[in-house]
């Protein structure tokens, strides 16, 4: 079919085309001049809506998304019917998402979320429905969504400008500064304990909080023991030659790690599993005059062996931050000596070992003063042992996430997952001795 061809050859040239080799595509016809395009390959399915005759992407034209969403074909859903879109502008393309700043006919700026992979398990336009419901001040608002029968396909949310907190991060410790990064990690605290605190209380079957069982910990723990083998198999293959001892020291390491985070671990059995932002990285937090907003609910990509769906302990979401300051540090350190990543990530242990601390302690200090004001039933719930847990299996997610990805920024966790076992890590070292 020619406009499947050229549906195919736009894909090819799109940053959001599937990376492997071996692939099939598909085109078929929902209703009228509306085509579901999708490639299946690599475990995924690349999904885009093109319009006939000439195989045009669909959400890059207001006039055919307006179309598209107020009067969805048969196979797509949508609570989009009163929303008209005047234009268009792209912001980012990514393998997993287009995202647009859209402006509406009545002059409104909205944010539209164009999802790549069809993903069952995305309960982000969920999640953001309920913030918004709930009166939640530090998140985007819901405006509407539209889903294909193969999962979540756009999000269309409040527009939020801002600065990046890891942005702030990156530069402060570029320049070894904690006093901006303090006052910025007191009110990251202060929000996110208060996502948490609304999450709790959601009583709908995808976020209502559960007991944490032994068979939870246990599964949580073996996602350590097949990422490991993973890094051995699949991760050697996604490098250069020179960096396989590298990659294969982290996956020995992350199988001792599995074995010595189990005590820890465990200490969450009969504690809650619930509903977290679940990638919670500095990239997704922005800045806005003195308050903060989280974005993007999607959950981590490619989470393997997990699923985005799984309700896990909050203390996820902390290590998620911590991690992200590793991140922050690494790449500062790259600005300032302009070393290679992999250099930039051994040196920015010891050189900004003080300075990590500090940045996390004034998110973990500020987060748990805030469920203390609240009287939240979660102040009981800040476990560090667990967190150290957390650091780790997150460092492990960021391993295979950033090979499987191929974002070039996988020597900063592999480089930690060996820190770890060596006793060097300075952010886990510093939760191992919180009470």
């Amino acid at each position: 079919m020619e406009l499947c061809e050229a549906a195919k050859e736009l894909a090819d040239r799109q940053p959001w085309k599937l990376n492997c080799e071996n692939f099939r595509a598909d085109c078929r016809q929902l209703d009228g001049k509306w085509y579901l395009f999708s490639e299946i390959g690599c475990g995924e399915t690349l999904v885009a809506l093109v319009n006939g005759p000439k195989g045009e992407i669909v959400d890059s034209n207001p006039v055919l998304l307006s179309a598209l969403l107020s009067s969805p074909p048969q196979g797509l859903t949508s609570t989009c019917s009163n929303l008209r879109i005047s234009s268009v502008r792209p912001i980012s393309s990514s393998q997993r998402a287009t995202i647009y700043e859209a402006l509406s006919q009545d002059g409104n700026r909205f944010l539209v979320k164009v999802m790549r992979r069809a993903d069952r398990d995305n309960v982000e336009h969920m999640v953001l429905r309920y913030l918004t419901d709930a009166g939640f001040t530090h998140a985007p608002r819901y405006v509407c969504h539209a889903e294909l029968d193969l999962g979540p396909f756009i999000l269309v949310s409040e527009y939020v400008e801002g600065e990046p907190a890891a942005s702030i991060y990156v530069a402060e410790s570029s320049g070894h500064e904690t006093v901006r990064v303090e006052q910025l990690g007191s009110l990251v605290g202060k929000a996110v304990a208060e996502l948490h605190q609304t999450l709790y209380a959601c009583n709908e079957d995808w976020c209502r909080p559960e007991p944490i069982t032994e068979d939870d910990v246990n599964r949580w723990i073996s996602r350590l023991s097949w990422r490991s083998r993973w890094l051995r198999t699949q991760g050697t293959e996604l490098v250069p030659r020179y960096e396989r001892p590298l990659v294969l020291e982290a996956a020995d390491a992350l199988e001792e790690l599995a074995g010595y985070a189990l005590e820890s671990a465990m200490l969450q059995v009969g504690r809650y599993k619930m509903r977290t932002h679940g990638d919670l990285h500095l990239y997704q937090i922005i800045l806005v005059g003195n308050n903060i907003m989280i974005t993007d609910f999607e959950g981590e990509p490619y989470r393997f062996p997990a699923l985005k769906v799984e309700k896990e302990h909050l203390m996820r979401d902390l290590a998620a931050l911590a991690r992200s300051i590793d991140y922050a540090a690494a790449m500062g350190i790259q600005i300032r000596y302009g070393t290679s990543l992999g250099d930039a990530s051994v040196i920015s242990s010891r050189e900004l070992a003080t300075w990590e601390v500090k940045a996390f302690k004034s998110i973990f200090d500020s987060y748990a003063t805030r469920l203390r004001e609240m009287d939240s039933p979660l102040a009981s719930e800040l476990l560090p042992r667990a967190l150290g847990f957390w650091i780790i299996e997150r460092a492990s997610y960021e391993a295979v996430y950033e090979l499987t990805a191929h974002t070039g920024y996988h020597d900063i966790p592999l480089n930690a997952i060996i820190r770890m076992i060596d006793g060097n890590d300075p952010l886990l070292n510093y939760v191992s001795r919180l009470r």
